[in-house]
Order: structure tokens, then C-alpha cells, then sequence
């Protein structure tokens, strides 16, 4: 509720967020049974519960004979993403994941996400390593809508304020020259056991610009993306999730804290 007032201020009323909030949980729940049965699902029946809208812009993405990174968002089933992906698409895919400190939930989500042939890397996995695989023509996914603490970031627009992500997809992408591409899952408003899956135009490096100011643009592109998938189906996002914790510090703060560090 918080974080819908923080993103939405008075274009919705407090009768709307509660509505929502509702939303959001009624889908959490679906998709946590749905990922613990989808492991007896065969692809022909994941197959038949998914619509794929603008499909062509995967192609696109695609055209230049190199890999993609497939951006993504704890939004609608995301668990279910990679495997609904290479159903449409045969390519080899490998999902980059940050590790759980829990031994046994580590080993479910392996399990998990590594059906239908896709591969793991893990956010310890050297960029080398990833860069291989897209210069190779693979699909590399990763999720960054969420505010990050444990890796590089930059400050981005995203509903109005300003939202730490990660640089790395966006360097990666400069360096190996292929496109970042959103890719979002919601469930159909008459039917919420179908899933609609949708391509989002791809984002390009633009080789003109200076380095920072050319992952800047691509980030900044990426969450505008983001943002009007979120706005079209706002109960299908995890709000749960503190985006905006963390705030770029005001010069004068900035200041001060010098002061003190060479005081102390």
C-alpha cells in the first residue's frame, strides 16, 4: 500500500491501492503453487496455457546474428518466464540468479528454473563468462527490477523517482554489442490460469556515446519499458518489494559526511 502511494500519489484512491494490494498477493499465491506443479507440466501444456504478444520483437532482437539479454521483472509468473520463452523461441537460454543462503531452497530453484534445458549462471559467474554466451548467440536472462545493494547501480526514472539498478546488463550489452529486451508475464484478465507473455522493442547501445552516459540512456529506456507494463497491469507486481529504499544523497549531505570521514 505504501509503495503504490509512493508511485501512484493521488492517481489512485485508497479504496483502488487496497484493491491492488489484493491483487498482488491473490497472484503471488497462484504463481507459488503453479511453479511447485509446473515441474510435472510437458511444454505442449505450458504451451497451451500461454499467448505470446509481439513475439516479432524477439526476432528483431535477434536479427543481428548475436545474443540477447533478456531483462525481466518479478511481475505476473516470472518463474515460468524462461520455460515459456524457449517454447516460442528455440535458443539456448541461461538464467543468471543470485544464490540463496538456504542449502534446500537453493537446490529447488536450480531444479526449477533449470527445466526445459535452460541453463544457470550464477550472479557469482564471472562477466567473461557471460559475455562468451552472448557472443556465441545465447539468450542470457536476468531480473533487475528490484533496488540494488549488492551491486553497481545507477539512478534511473522509473514512476517519477529516482530507482537504484544494476549496471551490468547494460555494460554487457555495450561490450558485446546485442540488445537489452524486456519481457513481461501477466496473467489474462478473464482467465488468470492463462498467461499472456509479452516482447517489449528492444534497447541498443548507441557506440556514439560516452560509456556512462550510453548505459545511462539504455537503463533509462529499459525502466520506461518496465513502467508502462507495470501501469497496464499494476496487480501483477510484486509492490511488496521496497524499490525505492535507497535515494541518491544531496550534495550538501554528500559535504558533510566528507567532513566528518576526514575528521574522524
Amino acid at each position: 500500500m505504501r509503495n503504490l502511494r509512493v508511485a501512484f500519489g493521488d492517481e489512485l484512491t485508497e479504496r483502488k491501492r487496497a484493491a491492488i494490494t489484493r491483487q498482488v498477493f491473490a497472484s503471488l499465491g497462484m504463481a507459488m503453487l503453479e511453479a511447485a506443479n509446473s515441474m510435472r507440466w510437458t511444454p505442449e501444456y505450458l504451451a497451451s496455457r500461454t499467448d505470446y504478444r509481439n513475439f516479432d520483437l524477439a526476432h528483431e532482437a535477434a536479427a543481428a546474428g548475436r545474443g540477447v539479454i533478456l531483462l525481466s521483472g518479478h511481475y505476473g509468473n516470472w518463474e515460468l518466464g524462461a520455460r515459456m520463452y524457449t517454447q516460442a523461441r528455440p535458443v539456448s537460454l541461461t538464467a543468471v540468479m543470485r544464490d540463496s543462503s538456504n542449502p534446500e531452497l537453493n537446490r529447488l530453484m536450480y531444479r526449477l528454473r533449470g527445466l526445459g534445458g535452460i541453463g544457470i549462471f550464477s550472479t557469482e559467474t564471472s562477466a567473461l563468462g557471460i559475455f562468451r554466451e552472448l557472443r556465441r548467440g545465447g539468450v542470457v536472462g536476468m531480473m533487475i527490477d528490484q533496488d540494488t545493494k549488492h551491486l553497481r547501480g545507477t539512478y534511473v526514472d522509473f514512476f517519477g523517482k529516482p530507482s537504484l539498478t544494476a549496471l551490468g546488463p547494460a555494460y554487457l550489452a555495450r561490450k558485446a554489442r546485442v540488445p537489452l529486451q524486456l519481457l513481461l508475464i501477466h496473467r489474462n484478465a478473464d482467465d488468470p490460469t492463462r498467461h499472456v507473455m509479452e516482447m517489449f522493442p528492444p534497447i541498443w547501445s548507441d557506440p556514439s556515446l560516452g560509456e556512462d552516459e550510453d548505459i545511462q540512456q539504455m537503463l533509462q529506456a529499459y525502466a520506461t519499458q518496465l513502467e508502462a507494463g507495470v501501469r497496464a497491469n499494476p496487480g501483477q507486481w510484486a509492490w511488496i518489494h521496497e524499490r525505492w529504499r535507497h535515494q541518491p544523497r544531496k550534495k550538501k549531505d554528500r559535504a558533510t559526511n566528507s567532513t566528518e570521514e576526514q575528521t574522524t
